[in-house]
C-alpha cells in the first residue's frame, strides 16, 4: 500500500516482513529505508504515481542495516546511501549473519555499499523538509531515527514497532539501549511516529509506548520483525 502521509511525504508500507519505506520529496528526494526485494515493484510503482523514477532519488537514509531495510537499495543507482557507522561496518563487510539474510528467507543480496555515515544530530536540508538524525541504538548498535523538524514526523525504524518496543535479541542488540532510545523518541515530542513496520502512530501511540515502557521488565520479546 502506498499512502501520502502529509505534503511531500509518502509511505510504502511493507508486506511479508519487509520494512516500510518512506519517500520525502523536496529539492532533493530522500528515501528512508528501501525494504525487501519483493517490495521493489510496489516501491517503483509508488514513485511513478507521484511522477518520479528510481533515478530521481538522491539520498537513501537507513535506520539500520538489516536486510529488510536495505535489500532494494540496488534500484537506486544514483542515490547516496547513508547509515550509522556502527551498522555500516557490517553491511560493507557483507555480513550475512548481521543482516539476517536467512531470517527472512533471503539467501543472497546485491549488497549495495554504504557511501557515507551519520553523525548525531546531523541535518539534511531537503528544501521544504528538514531531517535531523537521532542516535537510537538498541535494536542494533547503529540504529538511528529521523526527525522531520517542520512537521515533527519521527521515523524510528525498528527502535519502535507500531505495537510497542523494538526487539533487542538480534546481533548487536541491547535491551537497556532499546528502553533508553524509546524514551529519547518520546521526549523529542513527535506529532507522529512512523515505524519501520506497521502503521503510523499519533499522540495516542506515544501513550501506548509509554505504557509499554512501564511494563517492559515483565513482558516477553516484542514481535518477530528483523
Amino acid at each position: 500500500m502506498w499512502e501520502e502521509i502529509t505534503d511531500n511525504v509518502y509511505a510504502a508500507f511493507g508486506a511479508d516482513n519487509s520494512a516500510n519505506a518512506y519517500v520525502l520529496v523536496g529539492k532533493q528526494t530522500a528515501l528512508i529505508d528501501t525494504g525487501l526485494v519483493q517490495s521493489s515493484r510496489q516501491l517503483k510503482e509508488g514513485l511513478a504515481s507521484i511522477g518520479l523514477t528510481p533515478k530521481d532519488v538522491n539520498l537513501i537514509l537507513h535506520t539500520h542495516g538489516h536486510i529488510d531495510n536495505i535489500a532494494s537499495d540496488y534500484l537506486f543507482p544514483k542515490a547516496q546511501v547513508w547509515m550509522h557507522p556502527g551498522d555500516a561496518l557490517y553491511v560493507n563487510a557483507k555480513d550475512a549473519q548481521f543482516a539476517h539474510l536467512e531470517k527472512v528467507g533471503v539467501k543472497e543480496n546485491k549488497w549495495m555499499p554504504v557511501h557515507q555515515t551519520f553523525t548525531e544530530k546531523q541535518k539534511f536540508d531537503l528544501g521544504n523538509l528538514s531531517v535531523q538524525v537521532l542516535f537510537t541504538p538498541g535494536h542494533t548498535k547503529g540504529s538511528v531515527s529521523f526527525m522531520e523538524e517542520n512537521k515533527r514526523l519521527l521515523f524510528c525504524g525498528d527502535a519502535l514497532f507500531a505495537t510497542g518496543l523494538g526487539r533487542w535479541d538480534l546481533l548487536t542488540g541491547n535491551k537497556p539501549q532499546v528502553i533508553s532510545s524509546a524514551r529519547k523518541i518520546l521526549f523529542s515530542s513527535p506529532k507522529m511516529i512512523l515505524p519501520g513496520h506497521g502503521l503510523p502512530m499519533k499522540a495516542r501511540g506515544s501513550a501506548s509506548i509509554a505504557r509499554q515502557l512501564e511494563r517492559l521488565m515483565t513482558e516477553e520479546l516484542p514481535e518477530n520483525f528483523v
